[in-house]
């Protein structure tokens, strides 16, 4: 005589089991990954930023944003790494504007477009030095800093199952130059 036993779900939650972990282990490194990436392209925002910042203040030089965004910089990157821009741009009211831009190299360690003292938020763009515009003339006067990565390979991040990613797009950061 066979008695029948309670039937059990054991072998059938083993195989559950064995077909969800993975997929969820998947999930949760691409999560960490995710999160990882994010952190690394909010830690160039704050580079940017921080050195917009500097520069926008009267009397600054540019070196000033160049040693802003090295001290700035997230302890995962090599500052040797960071390509900074600094454009400024004058808009006048008739929609007219004025730009002079300075790049910073590291490789070669020297600013093209002006020298390390020069001071976007004072010195003078206007197309006509000789004549002093109106205080009305004047619409926006602001700073635009960039900073990309010179390798953004060496700063990836790999998800599984999707591939490897690197941090390739620019920070850019505004502010209106201070008098």
């Amino acid at each position: 005589m066979h008695r029948f036993r309670g039937h059990s779900d054991e072998g059938a939650q083993l195989v559950e089991t064995a077909f969800a972990l993975p997929l969820l282990v998947v999930i949760a490194f691409g999560v960490v990954q995710f999160g990882m990436a994010l952190n690394r392209s909010q830690g160039m925002e704050a580079v940017a930023r921080e050195a917009a910042r500097m520069v926008s203040i009267e009397d600054t030089p540019i070196s000033s944003a160049q040693a802003r965004a090295d001290a700035t910089a997230p302890e995962y990157v090599d500052v040797d790494d960071l390509s900074l821009t600094i454009e400024r741009v004058l808009t006048y009211g008739d929609g007219s504007q004025v730009s002079h831009t300075w790049s910073w190299n590291p490789v070669t360690d020297t600013w093209s477009g002006g020298n390390a003292s020069d001071v976007p938020c004072h010195d003078d763009l206007r197309p006509d030095p000789e004549t002093p515009p109106l205080a009305t003339d004047l619409v926006n006067n602001v700073v635009i800093v960039q900073v990309e990565l010179l390798n953004p390979q060496d700063y990836g991040v790999t998800v599984p199952l999707w591939g490897s990613a690197d941090l390739s797009h620019p920070a850019l950061a505004e502010f209106q130059c201070e008098y």
